[in-house]
């Protein structure tokens, strides 16, 4: 089984080894506008989940997305996009990711998160949730289609910041096209950890990581051949991520904190003392996932320096 994650986009809502979108609008860059802030007070609203078969098509429309002029959004323009989001939100965070994954396009459901119908992308959102989401940025293009700046907190603990790209179907929904990761807010007071990946291991250069004030950030390295993702989740006392493949826990007992993808910062805060694995779920050649080729490594996090004097185990870099 592979637990489904969206990373750094909502990543997060995310794979975040994605590469980002290579269609920019014609060279338009995004004008910033004053940023809005999703109020989220709204009952979930979505259409029907497309149906298996026939198989996923696409619309041409929207792989070209954005496309044509860009210029500021109105405030009637951006008032519409604000309710959209507030209720693409209320969706995410209803627990129903059945009925939020009607609010993904065709193009992000194949193409972002690799998914040829909507029947996976429920378990792809298991514990997806996003807080305080604070949009800018909101550009309008001559398609129709939107983007917007968006920072907020994943899984409560991490720090997104992407680039996201609406798309206004034809049944009326605002719907997510695409995102693209930016670099994340570096909390203060934060630990950083050095974290390297390749074929098919994790090294990090703290095993046992005192972080007072609860703030980690991993600055994350492929040094692979293969695209790599960093998942840190928390387990069961006494599971091993052995248990998620072999079925021994539920989705809902694997405790997402954040992920990452290559080249990257996963800033993350409120992290409490505990036990945490990172778990690189992405499939290698032959179909298996790197995990179940080992690449799977354990953490331990303190808050108090003292209890961290045994330094690292031999073998990690330093």
């Amino acid at each position: 089984m592979r637990k489904g994650y969206l990373a750094a986009g909502i990543a997060a809502l995310l794979l975040s080894t994605v590469p980002a979108a290579a269609n920019a609008a014609n060279g338009d860059a995004p004008v910033a506008t004053t940023a809005i802030e999703s109020t989220q007070e709204r009952p979930c609203q979505a259409p029907p989940v497309p149906p298996s078969d026939p198989p996923l098509e696409v619309d041409p429309n929207q792989l070209a997305a954005p496309a044509g002029p860009s210029r500021p959004a109105d405030p009637a323009e951006t008032a519409m996009l604000q309710a959209g989001i507030d209720n693409f939100l209320a969706c995410l965070n209803s627990g129903d990711h059945r009925r939020a994954s009607a609010l993904f396009t065709p193009r992000f459901v194949r193409d972002y998160m690799g998914q040829q119908d909507y029947e996976q992308v429920s378990n792809i959102l298991g514990g997806m949730r996003i807080d305080d989401m604070r949009i800018s940025g909101v550009t309008v293009y001559a398609d129709g289609s939107f983007t917007t700046e968006g920072k907020y907190v994943a899984y409560g603990h991490s720090l997104v910041n992407e680039r996201q790209y609406w798309w206004l179907d034809d049944d009326g929904y605002l719907k997510l096209n695409w995102t693209e990761a930016l670099p994340s807010e570096i909390p203060r007071h934060a630990v950083r950890v050095a974290l390297e990946m390749g074929e098919y291991f994790f090294r990090r250069s703290q095993t046992r990581i005192c972080a007072p004030a609860g703030a980690i950030v991993f600055d994350i390295r492929n040094v692979g051949a293969e695209p790599h993702e960093a998942i840190l989740v928390q387990l069961p006392d006494g599971a091993t991520p052995a248990d998620i493949f072999n079925e021994r826990l539920t989705p809902d007992q694997v405790r997402t904190i954040g992920q990452g993808g290559a080249n990257a910062a996963l800033s993350l805060v409120r992290v409490r003392p505990g036990t945490y694995w990172l778990i690189d779920f992405i499939p290698a050649p032959d179909g298996v996932p790197h995990a179940e080729h080992g690449q799977v490594a354990r953490l331990t996090v303190e808050r108090q320096a003292s209890a961290c004097s045994q330094g690292n185990p031999e073998g990690e870099i330093e």
